[in-house]
């Protein structure tokens, strides 16, 4: 429907949630392709809904609407954000390089939280 190619979809979903459609993030983000309702899921509910609106936790957790979501908002960066990009293959790979980017930055916030919390329960070190 949004005219995104599959593998695109596909290696989202594999690096987001690992085919999980119940996954969530301590970002706030859920599903298969681990939308943030008040980032992503604000963006792409109007191409979907055709209202202003951001998509509830139950529909994030839907495998079908999570996808359509999520091929909107990667539609809208491809249309919107990255439009002055003329060259499609360019353009893709940046599409590409923002999923993976988002990984890697979700993965670097998951590790810091866990360093904050074993760096607290150390004993005091002496002067």
């Amino acid at each position: 429907q949004f005219d995104v190619p599959a593998a695109l979809i596909l290696g989202v979903i594999h690096t987001e949630s690992h085919f999980r459609k119940n996954a969530s993030s301590s970002m706030n983000a859920h599903g298969l392709m681990q939308i943030v309702p008040r980032f992503a899921g604000k963006e792409a509910y109007p191409a979907v809904y055709k209202k202003a609106g951001a998509p509830s936790l139950k529909q994030l957790r839907d495998p079908g609407t999570n996808i359509l979501l999520g091929a909107a908002y990667l539609r809208k960066l491809d249309r919107v954000y990255f439009k002055r990009i003329a060259n499609d293959a360019v353009r893709r790979a940046y599409l590409s390089k923002v999923t993976v980017r988002s990984q890697i930055y979700s993965a670097a916030q998951s590790r810091a939280k866990t360093l904050a919390r074993n760096t607290a329960r150390l004993p005091p070190q002496p002067a």
